[in-house]
């Protein structure tokens, strides 16, 4: 049995992948980043 790897193909689909998921990561790490932003806003007004 032989498998037929085209590397650019695979390539090709990783990058489409990567490019929908890129909204998805950009909003998860924009309210990740909020969340730390509070927490040390908290902290430093928490005496």
């Amino acid at each position: 049995m032989f498998l037929d790897m085209d590397l650019t193909q695979m390539f090709t689909w990783t990058q489409s992948i990567l490019d929908a998921m890129m909204p998805v990561i950009y909003i998860t790490l924009g309210i990740s980043l909020a969340f730390i932003i509070i927490k040390a806003l908290k902290s430093a007004f928490n005496y």
